[in-house]
């Protein structure tokens, strides 16, 4: 699916409601939520580390590479009596030194072990996908009903609502069908304290003509808000732009 569409929030979601489940056990990494490079090194570390944890083995000693050690840990699962499923959320932002995008270092699935990703549909690693012939379900954009309904919903857990044509201004702007884009404009309005000029602040935010210049538009108001602490928002964007992990 693409970026911004929910594809994350649909995985967190099922993660919570099922990491403990009965059927099997559940391994999950957030690639771009990590604390670390996004390397597949630390992947499979994570991964070795939780199968020890979750199968209660004994973590052994070795000198094998990080990638021989999980081919050799998923084959010790595939005969224990409680499947694995692994999922790997955002494997599109794996870091990419040589070739991680082909998946070479990712250990074989199995009958008892099982995977499930999330990537965006023109990336590199989707066309793995497609060449090992793995099922493929696409997150589409929410529908307009669906949108209005998040629309309503989410504005009247703050004790929000807007107007109809408000509300159809907005469910019915192109951009809006992107997830992301339509929770952070309703997060725009939350903050916005003046009622009187919604019409024109909602207007300000849905004539940007792409997503790009929309999340300008965001930040511009952060800006203002924090002009009284100088260049705080360009200095803590630059910080974050320049760190190991930003």
């Amino acid at each position: 699916g693409d970026s911004g569409v929910g594809k994350s929030a649909l995985l967190a979601n099922w993660v919570k409601e099922n990491e403990n489940n009965d059927d099997f056990n559940l391994f999950y990494h957030f690639v771009g939520n990590s604390f670390s490079d996004n390397n597949y090194e630390d992947i499979l570390r994570h991964l070795c580390d939780e199968i020890n944890e979750l199968y209660h083995f004994e973590k052994r000693d070795n000198n094998k590479g990080i990638i021989e050690e999980a081919n050799d840990l998923l084959n010790v699962v595939a005969v224990q009596e409680k499947r694995l499923i692994i999922v790997i959320d955002g494997i599109n932002q794996i870091a990419t030194r040589t070739n991680e995008k082909l998946l070479l270092w990712l250990p074989a699935a199995n009958d008892k072990v099982k995977f499930l990703f999330s990537t965006l549909k023109d990336d590199e690693t989707m066309h793995v996908f497609e060449l090992r012939n793995y099922r493929v379900e696409t997150v589409m954009p929410l529908s307009s009903k669906e949108r209005e309904h998040f629309v309503v919903g989410y504005l009247g857990n703050y004790g929000k609502r807007l107007s109809e044509s408000q509300l159809r201004r907005i469910v019915d702007d192109p951009e809006n069908t992107n997830t992301l884009v339509l929770k952070s404009l309703l997060d725009e309005l939350i903050c916005f304290g003046s009622y009187e000029y919604l019409d024109s602040r909602i207007e300000y935010y849905l004539s940007a003509p792409s997503i790009t210049d929309f999340f300008d538009r965001v930040l511009t108001r952060m800006e203002d808000d924090y002009s009284a602490n100088g260049d705080l928002v360009r200095r803590t964007l630059i910080l974050i732009a320049i760190s190991e992990r930003g």
